[in-house]
């Protein structure tokens, strides 16, 4: 200590030094610091609600050729004096002092580091900045004057000077006008934008403020039961404030918000109030199609003991339904991926990048690739009773099936302080608070789903049971068909058989049966009970095998839930190989490189389609809206989903596939699954037969027609040609001339057109190898009734 001492006396006399800092910190704090592009022009949008603007508009010019971003608000607006004391001095405090609110609207200030408007550095070389002060409302009676400046950020970095010595930067005061606002435009941009790049950028600041979906009452018409967060207040604010709109125009123009199409297929909303201190409430409300689809579903309330008081907020998801219509997969598939994921919103911004389609925060696809059970330690409430795990592993969904936001306000966020960079909030046990009680609404859903599947599977057992079980027998009465409590439908039907015989048998012996014309009868009647008893032992073993195939149907539908998740863990390596593939493109790297991944980018996207296409056909084979009931199927659609399936194993083969089925010919009524099966075994049949023909002319060909109360369908080939006369042949079981293995198609069985036979027959149709056009070398043929 007295050493200590002693050196400062000796440092007394050498003068008042001061730290200086170097040019160089400009581009540390603006263009290293801040993550991404996107994440930089919602700090300049950010300083725009700050400033009490009602509207801000975000313009792009240009931008694959190093165009021009501005930003231009209606807000309260600069004076020369605020542009130099407070904005070029770097990590101000002006907004740390007093309220922290703004003066007209008393929002809450979103910024605090002084940092912010260094962002622009991150965008483009050059800032020029035009601002018009209100007086009123800055409350500025002397030097009302707004400015023109322009700062070159290369020109400074390039300057041997300190910051405190730049003199640089340009500007000129001008006198007010009668509007009011700032423009910011970042000229020069530091690159060219691509197509990809373009549409992620508009993705990410799209979605800077919530839309109206997530915040709005709920639809009374989509949703069965009344919301617990009838109207949710995102940002703390004063009374008066009219809102923030945020308008892209130029090359930032987008299309219109699909939410509203994408809130229609949800199964589910979920809303969280935490703002209590010691109990977070959840309520999950199903939607008017899960109602019809279960009708035992109901909105429910939970609740859970928190573990400390903080952090509060509020917080609304949608799950989307799985087995959502098909025809609008490819309207939203896009959108959806854009739009998937829980957010996470602090004073009404976007926090980055919780939510993106590669950041998981809540670790929600880590669950479902594991299956693992749920977890609803200390969540009370009705309708939560465990069913097995199988169930709950089974009934967990992806990350992307989930759509929604947290909403958090300064004044209620416990600590949560984000990170400079503007990215995610620093670790701590708010934030892990906070991802506990979501990740617990998650498993909340995700066991009332698994529990309305139990339930509904126990009711199908008990319906079969009941079809397969009639009432008692006893040996007085066998003959009129009562059978006991315990026995099944076959053991009746032989019962029934063998009193039948009996009863013959006992008739034999009456002296009445002398008679020539009774006997002949009476043997007519043995011969019946005979063929009836064939036809029960040969419906026991197709019942056998029925019960194994529902076995393996069970299976497949969580192979399907399986498929999928490994479709989302591929589209992830996709969007990593395509941003190796954009660095790779760099002068510095050798050209083999980008050539190699480019061929790895070709061979994934070929497994993502296959695996797709499987993924499809069999959701739409098995999904609940295929089994649940029958219905007049257009059989163009049905012969779509065929042709989807293995259009690409066609197309390898040099085979063309035509239609001329009319789009508004519809089946019988029946399940889509079935129609799904025939078009798809005759569909796979005429590709193997026409692969074996000649090298030109390969050509697959459908067509239908409504013929005197029939609907005909025709599926005709080039190729193996198959004689009329020998046609009944392929219909029986395991007969087949494939031996090859093919990726899509498989190796034949011969089960395919016995299957395809039964189902037809059941309907009262017909399916036989008919005639074909001369050009075709095989026809299959088959008609339903059409009412």
């Amino acid at each position: 200590m007295a050493a200590r001492n002693e050196d400062e006396e000796n440092l007394s006399d050498t003068g008042n030094l001061a730290f200086t800092v170097d040019t160089h910190l400009l581009r540390e704090l603006g263009a290293l610091l801040v993550g991404r592009d996107s994440t930089a022009l919602v700090e300049l949008i950010k300083n725009a609600y700050d400033a009490d603007a009602t509207r801000v508009t975000v313009h792009g010019e240009s931008l694959q050729a190093h165009g021009t971003i501005s930003v231009n608000d209606d807000g309260h607006g600069m004076t020369y004096d605020d542009f130099t004391e407070k904005f070029l001095r770097i990590a101000g405090r002006s907004k740390e002092s007093g309220p922290r609110r703004s003066p007209r609207y008393a929002r809450k200030f979103t910024g605090a580091k002084g940092i912010g408007r260094l962002s622009s550095h991150k965008l483009g070389e050059r800032l020029t900045l035009e601002s018009s002060p209100d007086p009123s409302v800055l409350n500025r009676t002397a030097h009302p004057n707004g400015f023109r400046a322009l700062i070159d950020w290369p020109q400074i970095e390039n300057s041997t000077k300190s910051i405190d010595a730049t003199r640089l930067i340009r500007a000129t005061p001008t006198a007010g006008s009668g509007e009011f606002g700032t423009l910011l435009s970042v000229g020069s941009l530091y690159s060219g934008w691509s197509a990809r790049q373009l549409n992620n950028f508009l993705a990410e600041v799209r979605s800077t403020r919530p839309d109206s979906a997530l915040i709005a009452p709920f639809p009374a018409r989509m949703f069965a039961g009344q919301a617990l967060l009838p109207q949710i207040e995102i940002a703390d604010t004063g009374p008066e404030d009219p809102g923030f709109e945020i308008e892209m125009s130029g090359e930032f123009a987008g299309t219109e918000s699909q939410w509203p199409t994408l809130l229609s297929q949800a199964g589910w909303a979920i809303e969280i109030d935490a703002r209590g201190h010691t109990e977070v409430k959840y309520r999950v409300t199903p939607s008017i199609r899960t109602v019809r689809e279960f009708p035992e579903a109901q909105q429910r309330d939970f609740s859970w003991r928190r573990p400390s008081a903080e952090p509060r907020f509020v917080a609304r998801i949608f799950v989307r339904d799985p087995n959502a219509d098909r025809a609008l997969k490819d309207v939203l598939t896009k959108f959806a991926k854009e739009a998937s994921g829980v957010r996470v919103f602090f004073e009404g911004f976007r926090v980055l990048p919780y939510g993106t389609p590669r950041n998981d925060w809540l670790g929600i696809d880590r669950e479902y690739t594991v299956r693992r059970s749920v977890d609803l330690l200390g969540v009370s409430g009705a309708g939560i009773e465990p069913p097995s795990e199988a169930d709950e592993r089974t009934y967990r969904l992806p990350n992307g099936s989930y759509f929604g936001g947290v909403f958090l306000r300064d004044a209620e966020s416990g600590g949560l302080q984000m990170v400079v960079n503007r990215e995610g909030f620093l670790p701590g046990d708010s934030f892990d608070q906070i991802t506990d009680i979501i990740s617990r609404a998650i498993n909340i859903v995700t066991r009332m789903r698994a529990a309305l599947g139990a339930q509904r599977r126990l009711l199908e057992r008990e319906r079969v049971a009941n079809d397969l079980v009639v009432g008692p027998v006893s040996p007085s009465d066998r003959g009129a068909g009562s059978l006991g409590p315990t026995q099944t439908r076959p053991e009746a039907i032989r019962n029934l058989i063998e009193a039948g015989r009996e009863s013959a048998s006992a008739l034999r012996q009456t002296p009445v049966l002398q008679e020539e014309s009774l006997r002949v009868h009476l043997a007519t009647v043995e011969r019946v009970l005979g063929a009836v008893e064939a036809e029960s032992d040969a419906a026991s073993d197709e019942q056998a095998q029925l019960r194994v195939l529902a076995g393996l149907g069970t299976q497949l539908g969580a192979f399907v839930h399986e498929v999928n998740g490994v479709l989302g863990q591929a589209n992830t390596i996709s969007d990593a190989l395509d941003r190796l593939i954009d660095i790779c493109q760099a002068p510095d790297v050798p050209g083999d490189v980008a050539k190699r991944l480019r061929s790895i980018r070709r061979a994934q996207s070929e497994l993502v389609g296959a695996l797709d296409r499987q993924a499809v056909y069999l959701s739409d084979s098995l999904g609940a809206e295929a089994r649940r009931r029958r219905s007049r199927q257009k059989i163009s659609e049905r012969w779509s989903t065929a042709t989807r399936l293995l259009g690409n194993a066609a197309t390898r083969r040099g085979i063309e596939l035509t239609s001329a089925i009319p789009p508004e010919l519809r089946s019988p009524p029946m399940f889509a699954a079935e129609l799904n099966v025939i078009l798809t075994n005759l569909l796979s049949n005429a590709i193997k037969a026409a692969s074996r023909g000649g090298e030109s002319g390969r050509v697959v060909r459908a067509s239908a027609s409504k013929e005197a109360g029939r609907i005909v369908v025709r599926v005709e080939n080039t190729g193996d040609a198959v004689k009329i006369e020998d046609g009944e042949r392929w219909f029986k079981p395991f007969e087949t001339t494939t031996s090859e293995v093919d990726e899509a198609l498989g190796q034949g069985l011969g089960l395919g057109l016995p299957l395809t036979r039964r189902i037809i027959e059941e309907y009262g149709g017909e399916i036989y190898f008919a005639e074909p056009d001369p050009a075709m070398a095989t026809c299959v043929e088959f008609w339903l009734p059409s009412n």
